[in-house]
């Protein structure tokens, strides 16, 4: 005959703790599942925020998001980290203090440059020295450097170009269709010719954008475009802002630079009465 065993007795470490005098059956049992799970989600919330700290640091330390860079939308690194909005939040706000990224509102979140034990560069802040350089040119060298720059930029941002930056791209288009003053246009307008810098990976062309976006926001160039630009030009502006774009989603880096080309002729037109480009 087969011997029977004798059941084995439960393992002390698991059996339930007996209810404390005056709780209902299974509060205590309940009380150890709902700190588990708070410790749980705790753990998860801490390794996602570790996770996406690691992402920015390292990205920073190894040059792949250089300084200028945009990082997704807290939607996207929700998605990316499986974590809640309030973790992201929490997460890109201390990196934000600890001046590794610097967030814009309405344009989004950037890699910030970086800075040597908090000292400023002889030539001071990037800020100041585009600014500097700004008040010395007029709208003509403005519209002459860019016919020059911006063609071959766009071109190099159609081969390095995120797909969040793309997008980043259309949303400020669509933004700018939206404009409800001309100022609000321009604004969107230099961010967006801005996105084009960051894209293409290049700290040197992400500086001359922000000499010309410093130049654009110049007086000067303000009134003449005020005088000139109407709501049919805004239009077409935006029409042309779109075919870049799309040409810079496809990839397709000589179709980018001849549509950036055709734009910046036309606001050359429009401005100075000049067409064909530089010289003409």
């Amino acid at each position: 005959m087969k011997a029977i065993r004798a059941p084995e007795r439960p393992i002390a470490a698991a059996r339930p703790k007996p209810a404390r005098q005056g709780e209902p059956p299974g509060a205590s049992l309940d009380l150890l599942f709902a700190t588990r799970r708070r410790q749980t989600v705790r753990g998860k919330a801490q390794g996602a925020a570790a996770a996406l700290r690691a992402y920015v640091e390292e990205g920073i330390a190894t040059g792949s998001l250089p300084p200028g860079t945009q990082l997704p939308t807290e939607v996207e690194l929700m998605a990316e980290f499986r974590a809640g909005r309030n973790t992201i939040r929490k997460a890109m706000q201390a990196l934000q203090a600890e001046g590794k990224i610097v967030r814009q509102v309405g344009a989004g979140t950037f890699v910030a440059e970086p800075r040597s034990a908090g000292r400023v560069p002889r030539g001071g802040e990037p800020g100041q020295t585009a600014r500097s350089v700004a008040r010395l040119a007029n709208p003509s060298d403005v519209m002459e450097l860019r016919l020059v720059f911006e063609p071959g930029a766009v071109a190099i941002a159609a081969l390095r170009a995120s797909l969040q930056e793309i997008e980043h791209m259309e949303r400020v288009i669509a933004l700018s269709a939206q404009a409800a003053s001309l100022q609000e246009f321009e604004t969107l307008d230099c961010e967006l010719h801005r996105a084009f810098g960051r894209a293409t990976k290049n700290v040197i062309f992400a500086r001359v954008y922000d000499i010309i976006t410093a130049a654009r926001q110049h007086t000067a160039w303000g009134r003449l475009k005020e005088r000139v630009l109407t709501s049919d030009h805004r239009r077409r502006h935006t029409n042309e802002h779109e075919r870049i774009v799309a040409a810079i989603r496809e990839r397709d880096g000589a179709r980018a630079r001849a549509e950036m080309t055709e734009h910046l002729d036309a606001i050359n037109r429009i401005m100075f009465g000049a067409a064909g480009g530089v010289g003409d």
